[in-house]
């Protein structure tokens, strides 16, 4: 029982920590209009590492390496139960995605803040999560994002000098996911 309990105080801990849950206050959107090219860590697994056209391997990779017009980035943590319950709309929309014709101008990834690699591959293989994640355990890639609530959307555009443009962001669950794509679609251009 005290076992229980000490695992129940843990999770609260985690899912209302600083910054990781939409519903907590904290890590409110940051509307930001630009992004660095963010350092992911590695591994990048092959099949990962084929979509995103970066190398695969045990190094890091940057968003710049990624071969695609418009990034779609998740942030994401194991412990946020907004997350978890938005998982099979967040993969209902990465399926919409691949059967666009934005596919190939638009790759979808995601990144685990505070989220160790076990962390990160338990989230994807609970969820069945089809799209890349990338642990985040020192908060470096949330805290450049000026710390973001989470589940945390942007679509990002290369702006081919190393940094991104903010076309679209959105803090918290989303709902439908068709209707999601459209708008983030509609913002982009690309619709």
């Amino acid at each position: 029982m005290h076992r229980f309990i000490a695992l129940f105080a843990l999770m609260l801990v985690f899912c209302w920590g600083p910054g990781l849950s939409w519903a907590s206050g904290q890590g409110q959107d940051p509307h930001l209009t630009t992004v660095a090219d963010l350092e992911l860590a590695g591994p990048v697994a092959k099949p990962a590492a084929a979509y995103l056209g970066v190398p695969a391997g045990e190094g890091a990779v940057r968003l710049s390496q990624v071969k695609a017009e418009f990034l779609l980035v998740e942030v994401f943590s194991m412990y946020c139960p907004y997350c978890q319950a938005e998982a099979k709309n967040v993969n209902a929309l990465h399926a919409l995605l691949q059967k666009s014709p934005a596919a190939a101008r638009v790759k979808m990834l995601g990144i685990g803040a505070g989220n160790t690699p076990f962390e990160v591959e338990f989230f994807r293989d609970k969820y069945a999560v089809p799209f890349p994640l990338f642990p985040d355990a020192e908060f470096a890639c949330h805290k450049s994002l000026n710390g973001p609530g989470t589940p945390y959307f942007m679509l990002l555009k290369a702006d081919g000098a190393g940094a991104f443009a903010v076309v679209f962001s959105h803090l918290g669950p989303f709902g439908d996911p068709g209707k999601f794509l459209d708008t983030m679609l509609a913002k982009a251009g690309l619709k």
